[in-house]
């Protein structure tokens, strides 16, 4: 189902079909104007299709006026008459129309009353940032799954952390410290000898 406005002109005023695309093709989302073609092109009618959205332009020429006719069919038929009305605001200024006939009313809306009515509608509204704080003082900490598989490994657990616990507290021995002193620079080595004079009589007290 299509949403439509009709734009009417004065006599031989209306601008060709082509034009009319150029200037909603700066109006579609970039996907839009990008993936979409022009399926049906002929001085009275130009289709425009893309993905979920099709575009169903029409000229005619009557007694004293010739009209341009924009037909708008989204997937989502909801959003349709909110997007038409976009289009056809910006497609207003952008044209001398003098009139609109929105939807399926017969009435022909001034120009400026059209304009002015839609130019509040459309207005970008200021956005409140959201306070993630506040919604997250009143959540509950996840809580954790145990598992009874993971008491299988608690002794390993506990034997790797001994052993870590040694590897870590345990004193150096006179190699380590000698290796260390072969890549320190000069003035490192004299603390890694004098470490070494006070670290090696109490160990050998200590294996006494």
């Amino acid at each position: 189902m299509y949403a439509t406005a009709t734009f009417v002109f004065a006599e031989f005023n209306a601008p060709r079909l082509p034009r009319v695309l150029d200037l909603l093709m700066g109006m579609l989302r970039a996907d839009d104007a990008v993936h979409g073609e022009v399926t049906l092109e002929t001085e009275a009618r130009l289709v425009f299709v893309t993905d979920g959205l099709t575009l169903n332009l029409s000229r005619t020429e009557q007694p004293h006026q010739s009209a341009v006719t924009l037909s708008l069919k989204l997937r989502d038929r909801r959003a349709a008459p909110k997007r038409l009305a976009a289009l056809t605001f910006g497609l207003l200024q952008a044209t001398e129309a003098l009139s609109v006939i929105w939807l399926d009313t017969s009435v022909a809306i001034p120009r400026s009353i059209f304009l002015r009515d839609l130019e509040d509608c459309l207005a970008a509204k200021p956005i409140t940032p959201r306070r993630p704080a506040l919604a997250l003082r009143h959540r509950r900490p996840p809580s954790r799954r145990i598992r009874h598989s993971d008491k299988r490994y608690d002794s390993h657990v506990a034997a790797f952390e001994a052993h870590l616990r040694h590897a870590l507290c345990r004193s150096a021995s006179s190699d380590e410290l000698a290796a260390c002193a072969q890549s320190l620079p000069i003035l490192a080595r004299a603390r890694v000898a004098i470490t070494h004079l006070l670290v090696a009589p109490l160990a050998k007290g200590s294996l006494a």
